[in-house]
């Protein structure tokens, strides 16, 4: 499977509704967005924790909703009415965050799945919304990974692509577990890893790369 990676990162602004847009335009099955917690325990789209708007700084968390969306931020309900046809892969940026998540898309008759490197709070989303994917997130050790995801019920793990392995490979396939790899923008490589874990998606900045006939992906 292919994934945006926070809309299609490098094609528009990441984590804004035109790269939102522009990876539903590659009709991508999956498109992953980053989500920070507002003061008023809502969520917005970004990567970072500070907000740069007309050369100033805004603490996130320190603002309403509201009031970051009149900066051009994206609301997480923006974003899921785009992807209603798509898998939504929310990346919890903000630890103890999913408390306050799970309740704002519980209602949501549409795929959605989490990932973060916070083992707590992809344990609450496996414990509350058990019918929905979640996978643990690390950039440094996929075994260790792989037994944070054994241990908390995870149904995958999202790794940097340079640390898959033969043997993450084989463990993480013996345990059930998906292996989402990020972020890679060369299809080369990625050819290369896919021909030798054939069961990895790759989740990309450029997804243009990766799809459509003339790649025969």
């Amino acid at each position: 499977m292919i994934i945006g990676h926070r809309g299609a990162g490098k094609l528009a602004p990441e984590n804004t509704i035109a790269s939102l847009k522009m990876a539903v335009e590659l009709e991508l099955q999956a498109i992953e967005f980053d989500v920070q917690l507002t003061k008023d325990k809502k969520f917005v789209l970004s990567h970072d924790d500070i907000l740069l708007y007309k050369n100033k700084s805004y603490a996130i968390h320190k603002q309403t909703q509201s009031s970051l969306m009149k900066k051009g931020c994206v609301s997480l309900g923006q974003a899921l009415n785009i992807l209603k046809n798509q898998i939504a892969i929310i990346d919890i940026k903000v630890w103890d965050s999913a408390l306050y998540l799970l309740p704002q898309v519980s209602r949501r008759n549409q795929a959605i799945r989490f990932t973060g490197s916070y083992g707590p709070d992809i344990a609450l989303c496996k414990q509350k919304a058990p019918n929905r994917y979640a996978y643990i997130s690390d950039n440094k050790n996929p075994f260790r990974a792989i037994r944070r995801a054994d241990n908390m019920g995870a149904n995958g793990i999202s790794l940097k692509w340079f640390l898959i392995n033969p043997i993450t490979y084989s463990q993480a396939k013996r345990r059930g577990l998906e292996i989402m790899l990020y972020t890679l923008d060369s299809r080369l490589i990625g050819k290369i890893l896919c021909t030798l874990y054939p069961q990895v998606s790759i989740c990309t900045d450029r997804p243009d790369r990766f799809i459509g006939k003339r790649y025969n992906w």
